[in-house]
């Protein structure tokens, strides 16, 4: 006699899946139908348990709506599903970047109604996009190194003209839009360590057009350092706002991690982990989300809060001590 598990069972998760998918509103149903080339009758036996799917609409079904095959056949997963956004949309661009964060912060409308952890083993990418010169540079380290943008590869030194007032725009909107989150952020001292690295090498490279634009990057490090401590202090990323979104920020030395970012909305939680950065994977997996808390549970209790000027000024001693160093190296070149 065959098992329930090898078809009832499957099918039961598979309309399980679809409903959790599409909803149960009409509209969704007619589109789904047509995607699956099904009538609407057709299509309504399957939903109750009538009549079974067929292999060729199986296929179909998780093509379009990012299901998975295993779930539906492995009674106890052993494994999470992650997306590599960066395989599905490739960054042909820095506009192409800016335009796919825009995109994601567009999904979490409204922005207040959003809770963000953000476990930060390299500044947060938003916090380059405070000052257009520290900005463009970091893009452009991530063009020429990571994406590997073709436009900007003959573009032996970094200058600020290739970056146009829209792309600056951009950059602006974007930090204005993630200020507007509630966030609670673990940082360590070392977060600023990559860039400062970066620079250097450009700096002892001459890849950058003239002293003045590289100074000029150093300086916006610090006045980004000023900013992060007066938003810490304030205890929001926009303390203009009312009601103000709240912002707390951790101390962590004790425990390694990459940048791990957590979003949670009514009804919604997501999980973004850095992959080649500035790429990530993404994930709503309920076993991976529930493992993850638990971390960040541990990490929470092994962070100190930064509430007070000294914590703040201890915290980013390193970077200024590194910076003023750069420019010291500067002025002898």
């Amino acid at each position: 006699m065959e098992s329930k598990t090898s078809k009832e069972k499957i099918q039961l998760r598979l309309i399980d899946f679809i409903y959790e998918k599409i909803g149960k509103d009409s509209d969704t149903k007619r589109i789904l139908a047509e995607k699956l080339g099904l009538s609407k009758h057709a299509l309504y036996k399957r939903l109750k348990g009538r009549t079974l799917f067929t292999i060729q609409e199986v296929a179909t079904l998780i093509n379009n709506y990012q299901m998975s095959f295993d779930e539906m056949v492995i009674d106890d997963p052993f494994y999470a599903k992650v997306f590599l956004t960066s395989q599905k949309m490739p960054v042909l661009s820095i506009e192409d970047y800016l335009l796919n964060l825009q995109h994601l912060m567009d999904s979490m409308l409204p922005l207040q109604d959003a809770q963000v952890t953000y476990v930060a083993a390299e500044v947060p990418i938003f916090y380059y996009f405070i000052k257009p010169h520290l900005g463009c540079f970091k893009l452009f380290a991530f063009a020429k190194h990571v994406w590997n943008i073709s436009s900007l590869q003959a573009e032996d030194e970094f200058r600020m003209v290739l970056f146009s007032e829209a792309l600056i725009e951009k950059m602006e909107a974007l930090w204005e839009g993630y200020r507007q989150i509630p966030s609670m952020e673990v940082w360590s001292p070392q977060m600023w360590l990559t860039t400062l690295n970066q620079l250097e090498y450009y700096i002892d490279q001459d890849l950058f057009f003239s002293k003045k634009e590289a100074f000029r990057v150093l300086v916006d490090i610090q006045e980004v350092l000023l900013i992060m401590q007066g938003l810490i202090l304030e205890g929001s990323k926009a303390p203009k706002m009312q009601p103000k979104p709240l912002f707390h920020v951790l101390d962590n030395r004790l425990l390694y991690s990459n940048n791990l970012i957590r979003v949670r909305k009514p009804n919604q939680e997501m999980l973004f982990i850095t992959h080649d950065n500035p790429n990530y994977l993404y994930s709503e997996e309920d076993e991976l989300l529930s493992y993850t808390n638990i971390w960040f549970d541990k990490l929470l209790l092994a962070s100190e809060s930064m509430k007070r000027k000294k914590q703040l000024d201890d915290f980013f001693s390193l970077t200024n001590w590194r910076i003023d160093g750069l420019k010291s190296k500067l002025k002898m070149k």
